[in-house]
């Protein structure tokens, strides 16, 4: 049992751990152990974090009794559980368990500090806490990989705080230390190679350094496992858009989905890779008609999904094909019947039943996603109660604002109210009259009579289109 453990540890540091859901879901009968239940019950939760399934992350921390643990263990296990509360949204909670375990004034105290005050927009807190938690480094012991961590948040807090060297030299300091973890951990060799390779290529007298740290980035990863691939592909796309090469960053879109869509077998991560790739070609106006094959081949199955996975799809894709520029696109196959099957999706109260349900699973714990999904309806209910969509939702988005704020997050309590502020003025909330002679139409009435414009046209490099742009003259 020690062999398979080891294993699935090793695979998780190398981010090879997607394929072994199996293992997961059911505790094999063999493990029997404390040490071995211990050991399988942590791995178990950094699968759960790792696909997204925060709550049950926590769940399986929380279930080890102290009492199995060595002494030394504790403060680690109360740390993971108080990271991943935050994580989940529940700022209180994730306080009140270091808070409770005398951990406030340890580094990983700090940034957890650090962090609640950044989402609440309280960035002088922020910095002040994370500059606590880098100078615990230097009179505590640290484990290595919480210490990367700090480093490179410490980083980003100076970046958001608009001091650019310092904020490169400590995320600088995280890829150098990083690789030094034993086991290296791919889950922050992604992020911090990622975030600084960005940042440096914003920065004129750094950037000729990038292409030095993406090599460096490339041989950390042992394998080209789904996660690894989609990570530095992501990055390297990144870095084109910052130096405007369009035809590298489309072949850097096509040729990942290419390699990634080749060992994808699950029909749901399938379907989500496909849509966001629909999402970065139509952004950047590339050439689709070879994702075309693949989504008409397989959006018939996308109902088939879970009530979470339907949703995401149906809102990556009604964001593109609903945008008028666009509608040339909405009327072609296959997203003439994909923008059809979504508009019944949301009129006919599907995707209302399928966002209930998924309320209903929530944990209570789970702040941000019960707030995402208030998120999610409103953006559905914009497309069913149209130009009546303010007077019958407006107590919704405020609603929401209240729950942002009470949670603690300020940003996105702010964001709402902007969310709102934005849709007193969209199509279906403008009436327009295109002659004095002529009767007002509210404008979305108008859009959907529009039979898609021109066909874009293909520009010379082969690989980018040109849209007719609508425009509305007032």
């Amino acid at each position: 049992m020690k062999k398979k453990l080891d294993e699935m540890e090793r695979r998780f540091n190398e981010g090879d751990i997607l394929g072994n859901k199996d293992f997961f879901r059911k505790k094999p009968w063999y493990i029997t152990e404390k040490v071995e239940i211990i050991r399988y019950t942590r791995l178990k939760s950094m699968y759960s974090s790792h696909v997204g399934e925060i709550a049950e992350a926590y769940h399986e921390a929380a279930n080890i009794p102290h009492e199995w643990l060595y002494e030394d263990e504790i403060p680690d296990f109360i740390t993971t559980k108080a990271m991943l509360l935050w994580n989940m949204g529940d700022f209180s909670a994730a306080v009140k368990v270091m808070e409770e375990a005398d951990l406030s004034n340890t580094a990983i105290g700090h940034m957890l500090l650090s962090f609640v005050a950044e989402y609440s927009g309280d960035f002088d807190t922020a910095y002040l806490e994370m500059k606590a938690a880098k100078n615990c480094i230097t009179i505590q012991e640290v484990d290595p990989a919480y210490k990367v961590q700090i480093y490179h948040n410490y980083g980003r807090i100076e970046l958001i705080c608009g001091n650019r060297l310092e904020a490169l030299s400590y995320m600088q300091m995280a890829c150098t230390e990083v690789p030094k973890l034993q086991p290296v951990r791919i889950d922050l060799v992604h992020i911090c190679f990622s975030q600084f390779i960005f940042n440096l290529a914003l920065d004129a007298d750094e950037k000729y350094k990038v292409d030095d740290y993406i090599k460096k980035y490339h041989d950390l990863i042992k394998n080209e496992s789904i996660d690894n691939l989609i990570e530095f592909n992501n990055c390297k796309i990144s870095y084109y858009r910052q130096l405007h090469d369009s035809e590298a960053t489309y072949r850097g879109i096509k040729d990942g989905y290419d390699a990634v869509m080749s060992k994808i077998a699950d029909p749901e991560q399938r379907a989500l890779y496909q849509v966001s790739t629909f999402r970065m070609l139509m952004n950047g106006e590339f050439v689709h008609d070879w994702l075309d094959a693949d989504i008409e081949k397989e959006y018939k199955g996308y109902e088939n999904l879970s009530p979470g996975a339907r949703l995401a799809i149906s809102k990556e894709f009604m964001g593109i094909l609903h945008l008028p520029d666009f509608y040339c696109v909405k009327n072609q196959s296959p997203y003439k019947q994909i923008y059809n099957r979504v508009t019944n999706y949301y009129k006919k109260g599907k995707a209302q039943k399928d966002i209930d349900e998924c309320l209903s699973k929530l944990d209570a714990h789970e702040i941000v996603k019960r707030c995402r999904l208030l998120q999610n309806q409103l953006s559905v209910l914009k497309h069913v109660e149209r130009e009546c969509h303010i007077s019958k939702s407006k107590e919704k988005y405020l609603n929401l604002h209240k729950t942002w704020m009470e949670a603690g997050f300020r940003i996105d309590a702010t964001n709402t109210l902007m969310i709102l502020a934005d849709e007193c003025m969209s199509s279906f909330n403008v009436v327009i009259q295109l002659a004095p002679w002529m009767p007002y139409f509210v404008h979305q009435d108008f859009l959907d009579m529009l039979s898609g414009g021109p066909a874009p046209q293909l520009m010379s490099n082969g690989f980018q289109l040109k849209y007719s742009k609508y425009i509305v003259s007032a």
